[in-house]
């Protein structure tokens, strides 16, 4: 039996309601558009075609808006020449004839642009496909049998999962070096277009070379340094220090820039009851910076993450399937505690990527940590009358969720979770130990596997709301 990514079925569901006639399916290199376009040629009769491979000029485009098959699915759109001017009219195009289409191409910040500009303003539904959630590995490797399916997954599946154990080889990619030079050809025939050079972050092919290692620091802190992983993408941190020297800090700024724009990564932004920082300037600050002690200013406001764990699990030999399990760390004395850092830290990017998922498309991809500045000072009868208590910190705050991510059993006084936004109603969830399963009236307690599931499906924002009123006698304030 042929399987299906949920980005398929929300094609599918679009392609049926004919709400509009245009579908952009972006996402990054790699991820599978390619095997989802030609699923739709076969269930629904489309015709398909890839101008990376078969070159058309514009009057074999038009003789291609004039075949027969109702359903016209464009692969690599960027190799088309002149792709930019032609799709602005490809909606009413469409509408004319009766057809609609399904476009994609490897070079994500030219559909991007598309989406925000040409074919923008309600005139395409944009549809993006990230690295397998968690629940799509579960339903790939025949954990289980569909989605939405209930299932009490264990560690060792969370474990499985960062290392894409068992699903198809289709389904799994490496990103390295090799990854964005390819990326680098597919963003160099899209920038033929004139149109699209004045407006996109582009790239030279020294920056692209540099991009991995970039990602590679956003973990390599975590690693220890005792551990030989020079094949790894982690591995490639260790060149960071060359990479600077080599680029500069402006066009670091810039890769990084370009990482965050085209959904390599997401950024943690911080709120509270009072105020949220906002994304929107990010890249723009980012292209602004010209000199170290303004790349670490701004780095102290903004942490970012890789959009996926997958992306720095996927980049090991086949036999290190998973950072931290391996048979490198295998009689280091400090092994167990490397293991259990960054099988933590993995966990919680876990979240914060689901999380991402749940909104589909965005401009740019965030995740807000609920963060209380150090509380006021309050009296107890213990000291001189006044003590410091450290600042309240949740995960996740998203929508209604207000979420608490651990490995392990956290006491009621570690617990966060209830004493933030009390005044709001809110779906106060702290994760535990595999297995861990309680509503106790003022948060829910669910094992951390069974939490990733929930938050993958959707099904943790169906849990009952709180209204809760802190019975802590410390007065929090900002």
């Amino acid at each position: 039996m042929e399987k299906f990514r949920k980005a398929y079925y929300d094609i599918e569901a679009n392609l049926d309601l004919r709400f509009q006639p245009v579908i952009i399916l972006q996402g990054l290199r790699g991820t599978g558009k390619t095997a989802i376009l030609k699923q739709l040629a076969w269930k629904q009769g489309g015709y398909y075609i890839n101008f990376k491979e078969t070159k058309v000029d514009e009057a074999g485009y038009l003789d291609i808006l004039k075949r027969e098959e109702k359903l016209i699915l464009m692969d690599e759109i960027c190799w088309l020449e002149n792709y930019d001017s032609l799709l602005r009219t490809l909606p009413h195009d469409l509408a004319v004839a009766g057809k609609q289409a399904v476009i994609t191409s490897c070079s994500y910040g030219a559909l991007k642009q598309l989406s925000n500009k040409g074919l923008g303003g309600g005139r395409s539904h944009v549809v993006e496909l990230f690295p397998l959630s968690f629940e799509e590995y579960l339903y790939f490797s025949g954990r289980i049998s569909e989605y939405g399916e209930d299932y009490e997954p264990s560690a060792q599946d969370v474990e499985d999962f960062y290392g894409l154990v068992g699903v198809p080889d289709g389904l799994a990619f490496e990103l390295n070096d090799d990854y964005f030079l390819q990326a680098f050809a597919d963003d160099e025939a899209a920038t033929a277009d004139h149109r699209r050079v004045g407006r996109d972050i582009l790239l030279t092919r020294e920056q692209y070379a540099a991009a991995s290692g970039i990602i590679a620091k956003t973990l390599s802190d975590l690693v220890s340094s005792n551990l030989s992983m020079s094949q790894s993408l982690i591995g490639q941190a260790e060149r960071m220090n060359e990479i600077e020297k080599y680029v500069g800090v402006e066009n670091l700024a810039r890769i990084l820039a370009f990482l965050f724009n085209t959904g390599f990564l997401l950024v943690d932004l911080k709120t509270n009851e009072r105020e949220s920082q906002i994304s929107d300037k990010i890249v723009r600050e980012l292209l602004e910076i010209g000199n170290i002690g303004w790349l670490e200013d701004f780095l102290t406001r903004f942490e970012f993450s890789v959009i996926s764990p997958l992306l720095y699990t996927i980049g090991f030999n086949k036999e290190l399937h998973a950072i931290g399990f391996h048979k490198e760390l295998q009689g280091l004395e400090d092994a167990p505690a490397i293991k259990e850092k960054l099988s933590g830290i993995l966990c919680k990017l876990a979240m914060k990527s689901e999380a991402v998922y749940q909104r589909e498309y965005d401009v740019y991809h965030d995740s807000y940590k609920y963060l209380r500045a150090y509380s006021k000072i309050n009296f107890h009868l213990a000291t001189d009358g006044y003590a410091l208590r450290d600042r309240i910190e949740v995960d996740i705050n998203d929508g209604n969720l207000l979420l608490e991510v651990a490995q392990i059993h956290k006491t009621r006084e570690e617990c966060h979770v209830d004493k933030a936004f009390m005044f709001y109603q809110k779906i106060r969830v702290l994760t535990d130990e595999p297995g861990a399963w309680e509503d106790n009236g003022i948060f829910h307690r669910i094992g951390y596997p069974k939490a990733l599931l929930m938050m993958s499906n959707g099904s943790l924002f169906k849990l009952e709301a709180r209204k809760v009123v802190d019975t802590c006698p410390i007065q929090y304030s900002f």
